[in-house]
């Protein structure tokens, strides 16, 4: 038995022990039974702790100074990983581990032991590299870093309604209204105002389901053999890389999207509200009707989550446009208030925020008014692993990074509303001029 699997078998009595006395005195002779125990098992940490540092500083040993040992045997003769499952950081950074894997590929070379310690976090045990194709497992620590900074720092990303799955999709259930008319709120509920010992006709809500499925976003990076010589600056630089491509395609989806095998985008979604251009509106240009219109068919409650975004082509037209009232004109697009104040631009008090996704100039979605609080996603943790022979011929290192997640409006069709024939909505867009 291996000193890991005597300290698992220690726990396992000590924790069966507690469970059997939960909340109670636990008797004499078995809390001497149980010290015992737990000495027995710190010394097994201390043992443990020993030779994975032994292992790990003989391996830097052998890579550092140039050395060559012999191979390390195959996965196949690997009868035991060099390091047992830890949940804590197994490398002090990404770039450290980039470095660990760049000297495992130099023939003769024996692998840092830590390499074949990463966990997949789906599969019951440890994970051990393919030879044949030089891949090793990034640290799963670093991929949640990763994931993390891809919803927190994105102005759409770190918007929208966000929900982590473990099978490979999910099905919401969600309210059936298309209208608000008597008789189609909630999908069918009504309220009556009866009088005394009059009777009322029953009704219930509707509802339908919004199905998510899981698609995989592949993202690669090359890193040559001179920014492998930097550690700090190599981890800095390919996690910066790695978020920075997948929040922008995920961003990008979420407005263009058509759905087929990535997320459904506002762009093409049922419930998009289209405002049609002004009569005779010249191409290529922003009317202040044309924003206030957009701001009369955004669905009331959504309002105040709601955020305008749009192409910076438009930029030009939008400072441009003012109100006309009795005290004079009155800009539309406020600039930033500093610090003090609001941090974004502003039309009619929301935020106005330049993206990439949205359309050029005088195109349909160059600019859009959207509440993103619906618009529903759902994702898996982000997986990361490295090859040494994808690139040997160049002298690059490759890295990948799979993100699995999908997303789509939360609403199927525009709304109808009690009084009123326009239609209003979450998303808003103005037409092509």
């Amino acid at each position: 038995m291996t000193l890991q699997e005597r300290l698992n078998a220690l726990l396992a009595k000590a924790n069966a022990l507690k469970s059997e006395y939960d909340g109670k005195t636990i008797p004499a002779e078995k809390r001497e039974e149980l010290r015992g125990w737990m000495d027995e098992a710190k010394d097994l940490k201390v043992q443990i702790e020993a030779e994975r540092e032994l292992e790990a500083l003989n391996a830097y040993n052998s890579a550092g100074t140039g050395r060559k040992s012999s191979p390390a045997p195959s996965a196949e003769k690997r009868s035991e990983p060099a390091t047992p499952k830890s949940h804590e950081p197994i490398f002090r950074s990404f770039g450290e581990q980039l470095m660990a894997i760049k000297a495992a590929g130099i023939p003769g070379n024996t692998p840092d032991p830590r390499l074949f310690a990463v966990v997949d976090e789906k599969a019951s045990g440890l994970n051990e590299a393919v030879d044949s194709e030089g891949g090793f497992l990034i640290e799963p620590d670093r991929s949640k870093e990763i994931f993390r900074e891809v919803h927190a720092t994105g102005e759409i990303m770190s918007r929208v309604k966000a929900w982590p799955v473990s099978g490979n999709g999910v099905k919401i259930p969600a309210v059936d209204e298309k209208s608000r008319a008597t008789g189609s709120r909630m999908g069918g509920v009504t309220a009556y105002y009866a009088v005394e010992a009059g009777t009322v006709t029953a009704t219930k809500p509707g509802f339908r389901t919004i199905n998510l499925e899981l698609n995989k976003l592949m993202t690669l990076g090359y890193a040559t053999e001179e920014m492998l010589a930097d550690a700090p600056f190599l981890g800095a630089f390919m996690q910066d890389a790695f978020i920075e491509e997948i929040r922008f395609t995920a961003e990008d989806a979420f407005i263009n999207g058509n759905g087929n095998g990535k997320p459904l985008g506002i762009l093409n979604a049922p419930a998009l509200v289209t405002v049609a251009k002004e009569t005779d509106q010249a191409a290529d240009t922003l009317l202040t009707a044309n924003i206030e219109k957009m701001w009369s068919r955004m669905y009331a409650p959504s309002r105040k989550s709601a955020i305008w975004i749009y192409n910076q082509d438009v930029e030009p037209q939008l400072m441009g446009l003012v109100r006309n009232s009795t005290v004079g004109s009155i800009p539309l697009f406020m600039p930033p208030g500093g610090l003090s104040a609001t941090p974004y631009s502003t039309i009619f008090g929301r935020p106005a925020i330049a993206v990439e996704y949205c359309q050029t100039l005088g195109d349909k979605g160059d600019i859009l008014f959207v509440d993103f609080s619906r618009y529903w996603t759902i994702s898996k943790q982000m997986q990361a692993s490295s090859s040494i022979h994808v690139r040997f011929v160049y002298d690059e290192q490759t890295f990948k990074v799979t993100y699995r997640h999908d997303g789509q409006p939360a609403w199927y069709s525009a709304l109808t509303p009690k009084n009123g024939s326009n239609t209003l909505s979450p998303y808003v867009a103005l037409a092509a001029r």
